[in-house]
């Protein structure tokens, strides 16, 4: 089991990374990509906020894949139901990997500013 130092050593690189890269959130084309995720397909992006982006949500999710849906963390089914809500609603949303640990990870829920 990782410790709680090298957790948060592993997401200041990813925020230093991502924000090295101007990464922005994952935005899934349609319905059907997100029924044929087997995994998170997101960039980790740690504490870094991509620009022109807000984040509206942070969901705890298993990252294993063996998970149940009677645990605190979404399964990736449970998941996948979230984000078919947000496909539903208007405007572009997208996910990024916030904290990752050895199990489970929080994936935040982005909405892309609109410029006015």
């Amino acid at each position: 089991m990782f410790d709680r130092q090298y957790i948060e050593e592993i997401n200041r690189k990813a925020s230093r990374e991502a924000a090295g890269a101007h990464k922005e959130p994952y935005v899934p084309f349609d319905a059907q990509e997100i029924q044929n995720f087997k995994s998170f397909p997101f960039p980790f992006i740690g504490s870094y906020r991509p620009k022109g982006w807000s984040k509206v949500e942070e969901l705890f999710c298993d990252a294993t894949g063996l998970g149940s849906e009677n645990e605190p963390a979404l399964t990736i089914n449970g998941f996948k139901r979230i984000m078919l809500l947000y496909l539903d609603k208007p405007g572009n949303y997208g996910y990024g990997i916030l904290s990752c640990g050895q199990f489970q990870d929080y994936v935040g829920v982005y909405k892309k500013v609109e410029k006015k």
